[in-house]
């Protein structure tokens, strides 16, 4: 049997369809990894649970971070990037659109935005729920009495 050119084109006109739709599709189904910051210990979504204990295990502080795209003003996203920036290592940001993931903002009971929930190896059951805007000095207070061994920052 011989494919004609014509039957050669058809062929290869569905391949790259059929390619590009499961391309789009796992891009589309997957979620981002890490943040488009530059902090690799800022993500742009939530972390699964088993990620979060994970990193609260080795004395590393959660921040949750619920805002909304169209509300959040520069001065939230800074002092958020400048707490990354502080702890380094120390610490995870997750900076979490409650417009895009609703349902687990549902979970933290996220009536309204902007409200950071703190969870480190000291409060592993009772996450510190910040309500509106905060001060970056009871912000870090409050970050670093969530430490078993505190880091320098919190001297």
């Amino acid at each position: 049997m011989e494919i004609t050119s014509k039957q050669f084109g058809s062929i290869l006109v569905a391949l790259i369809f059929f390619g590009s739709t499961i391309t789009f599709a796992l891009n589309f189904a997957l979620p981002e990894e890490k943040s488009s910051t530059s902090h690799e210990n800022v993500y742009e979504r939530p972390i699964s649970d088993a990620e979060r204990q994970n990193f609260i295990v080795n004395d590393i502080t959660s921040v949750m971070f619920f805002y909304s795209k169209n509300q959040l003003n520069s001065s939230e996203n800074t002092e958020i990037e400048n707490i990354a920036n502080m702890f380094g290592k120390k610490i995870i940001v997750e900076k979490i659109d409650v417009s895009t993931f609703r349902s687990f903002s549902a979970e933290y009971n996220i009536q309204y935005v902007p409200i950071i929930l703190i969870k480190g190896k000291n409060n592993l059951n009772a996450p510190i729920r910040i309500e509106g805007e905060v001060d970056q000095n009871e912000l870090k207070d409050d970050i670093c009495s969530t430490y078993q061994n505190k880091p320098n920052i919190c001297d």
